[in-house]
């Protein structure tokens, strides 16, 4: 009873526990978008933020990703990280959401990209200050910041979305406006997460972190979120210029539903495990491979859990949302194999913690993106969303076999004592 309770108590119950809040939350969200939005204005607005949302990671400037990896370290010179680092996050957020908003002009629709390009700066933000409580291993702050901005966002979409078309606005601007607020709620809610990390390690500084210094340990974490980003945002914006708004807004109501299933998968390995994994990969070598070895099981048997929970909930979906997206139930089924098969993926790639092992990521991500692009392009020009989800679906099976041979041999390699 006492391990009970002290499971419940833990931090790692409290991180599954909120991501699954802030799962629901997003399943919430997602009806209430398709309650109020035709699929059309759904597509239109998802394509949109799925534009921003491709600027994220380098507004965020990898800096989540060196922050973790110099705490696993012990480096020295990580307070001098946290203030440089700082520094160029808000220049590299500030001038990515003004570049979006001068596309928004020339597109005709600036007021709409200045309130949906906060998002750029909500999110990076975000993601450093996720690194920061992330590297501290301090995991209820950390699945609080996860979860809180999913409850934020449902609350304003429930609630000032439909209030601004009461008062006679169109719901895809009301619903801009929602999303405008949203982000710069977030904003500085992270503001005040940053400043408190920032002023722990203040006194601490002992000169001053070049550009250079930074760019270099950040750009493997640039890049390889960039091409996931990219790849995962592609779909939206491929189905709406060669499907049309109506497909794009079923692909993105499915493709939100089935990835608030990997959430769980993505914080338990990207979240929870991965800074262990870098101080387990010097330290402790043998819990590192174990970790990987029994983890295989383990992923197996959630992707298949989740494979089996998405095929039997796509029938009933109907009954969540309107008749306008009866057609999303198909996709989002088909989207339970990409989510299975990135689960696998993810357990994979935290083992994958060395600087040659990050450029082998990305090598393998850019290989993979070069293929998916135009598969996308081709299936929603042919069949439609579906057709885009066929493409990921290759592509997500493209990574889980580059990952797990990597992941093995290394782990092969460690097992036997030799030097890696």
């Amino acid at each position: 009873m006492n391990r009970i309770l002290s499971f419940l108590k833990g931090e790692f119950f409290v991180l599954v526990a909120l991501t699954i809040v802030g799962g629901l939350a997003n399943l919430g969200t997602q009806a209430a978008l398709a309650l109020f939005l035709t699929p059309e204005q759904l597509g239109r607005l998802a394509s949109i933020l799925s534009m921003a949302y491709i600027f994220v990671p380098i507004a965020s400037f990898g800096i989540y990703g060196v922050w973790v990896r110099l705490f696993a370290e012990n480096d020295s010179a990580l307070a001098d990280f946290v203030g440089a680092g700082l520094k160029w996050l808000f220049i590299a957020s500030t001038l990515c959401y003004i570049i979006f908003a001068i596309i928004g002009f020339f597109r005709e629709a600036a007021s709409i990209y200045a309130l949906l390009g906060l998002t750029i700066v909500a999110r990076a933000l975000q993601e450093a200050a996720g690194g920061a409580h992330q590297a501290e291993q301090n995991y209820r702050s950390f699945a609080l910041l996860q979860c809180w901005p999913y409850i934020l966002r449902i609350c304003v979409v429930f609630s000032i979305g439909p209030a601004l078309q009461i008062l006679g606005m169109s719901p895809f601007f009301a619903f801009s406006i929602g999303q405008g607020i949203f982000a710069a709620i977030l904003i500085s809610l992270c503001v005040i997460d940053l400043r408190r990390f920032n002023k722990r390690y203040k006194s601490q500084r002992i000169g001053l972190t070049r550009f250079g210094d930074i760019f270099r340990r950040s750009n493997p974490f640039i890049l390889s979120s960039l091409l996931f980003v990219a790849y995962t945002n592609a779909g939206v914006i491929i189905t709406s210029h060669f499907a049309g708004f109506a497909d794009a807004g079923r692909y993105a109501l499915a493709s939100s539903v089935a990835m608030g299933g990997f959430m769980l998968s993505s914080v338990i390995y990207q979240r929870y495990l991965q800074p262990r994994m870098f101080r387990w990969r010097v330290e402790d070598r043998l819990r590192f491979v174990n970790t990987v070895k029994k983890g295989t099981l383990f992923n197996i048997i959630l992707s298949g859990s989740l494979l089996i929970f998405f095929f039997l909930i796509s029938k009933y979906l109907i009954y969540i949302f309107s008749d306008e997206y009866a057609e999303a139930a198909n996709i989002i089924a088909a989207f339970g194999v990409v989510v299975a098969l990135r689960c696998i993926a993810s357990h994979f790639s935290v083992a994958l913690v060395r600087h040659e092992d990050l450029k082998y990521r990305s090598r393998f991500q850019l290989y993979g993106f070069a293929f998916v692009i135009p598969a996308m392009i081709l299936g929603a020009a042919s069949i439609g969303a579906l057709g885009v989800v066929y493409a990921s679906i290759f592509y997500e099976g493209f990574m889980l076999i580059s990952y797990s041979i990597r992941a093995w041999a290394l782990v092969s390699v460690m097992a036997e004592g030799r030097d890696t």
